[in-house]
């Protein structure tokens, strides 16, 4: 008589298999035949209910996200700021440790496969860590889409403009937590102008050492990208805001920019919706 699929359920969650377990990515090897893996280790992305789910035909799948350690955290790839890399620090056996996340490495394996073995868990990922994971994956799914009238104008100098923003995270990425751009995209009337935002912390810039160089920096950063959007004939506007002062509403109509490719992607429909509900 075969296994119920409840047991089988069961099974998975009594071998250890919870949201955010690692594992070593040679454990994986050993157990599924075939899979390419090429980092050190593996973390569990798939929700604890869903591995509980008794039914394997709705929920057949799980997805395992890719992570090794890293030199140094990257400020660029820190907060959630690059939707393909996340870098984090986190305590390992009384140390700390830099870890790299890499959603180019993930993959998903049949569910019932869990049934046969039990995580390594290498690493035990912190609250905050797992928080940060939460955030950097659920942005995937709150990109930014902006029509292709909108795109089309402003791909001239997207370009530029990212290698300014990269330039402002190389100095303080640390201080920085999101960069937002908010569009205008009137097709019928041939207007499409941008509005750029970057949020800092005020508590990092109060606690540095730096905190002059960094307000100047800051200030001299906005001018220096609004002198060059208007030099180029666009309609834009560039502010930096503290955490301590913008509001929700302020960027009601604003949305997160990732800086691995600025995620300008078409949808057509010149829609600007809130998302930063998801946040």
């Amino acid at each position: 008589m075969g296994v119920h699929v409840a047991s089988r359920a069961d099974a998975i969650i009594e071998n250890g298999w919870l949201q955010w377990v690692t594992v070593e990515a040679e454990t994986l090897r050993e157990h599924c035949d075939g899979v390419e893996l090429k980092e050190e280790f593996y973390v569990l992305a798939t929700q604890s209910c869903d591995l509980a789910h008794g039914d394997f035909d709705n929920e057949p799948l799980v997805e395992f996200i890719g992570f090794s350690l890293v030199d140094k955290v990257q400020p660029e790839f820190a907060n959630a700021s690059n939707s393909r890399v996340l870098h984090v620090e986190m305590p390992v056996s009384g140390e700390t440790k830099c870890i790299g996340f890499f959603i180019r490495e993930r993959f998903f394996l049949r569910r019932e496969i869990l049934e046969r073995f039990s995580p390594s868990n290498t690493f035990q990922l912190t609250s905050q860590v797992c928080i940060q994971l939460t955030t950097w994956l659920a942005a995937r799914y709150y990109r930014p889409s902006f029509s292709d009238e909108f795109n089309d104008h402003w791909k001239k100098v997207s370009g530029k403009i990212k290698a300014k923003v990269k330039r402002l995270y190389d100095r303080f990425g640390d201080v920085i937590t999101g960069v937002f751009l908010g569009a205008v995209d009137d097709v019928e009337n041939d207007e499409f102008s941008a509005s750029w935002i970057i949020v800092f912390s005020q508590d990092r810039v109060s606690a540095s050492q730096n905190a002059d160089e960094i307000m100047s920096f800051l200030e001299e950063w906005e001018a220096s990208l609004s002198e060059y959007i208007d030099n180029n004939g666009y309609e834009g506007a560039v502010s930096i805001q503290s955490t301590a002062e913008i509001t929700l509403s302020d960027l009601e109509n604003h949305k997160r920019i990732f800086l691995d490719d600025m995620c300008f992607r078409g949808d057509g429909d010149g829609d600007v919706e809130h998302q930063m509900d998801g946040r």
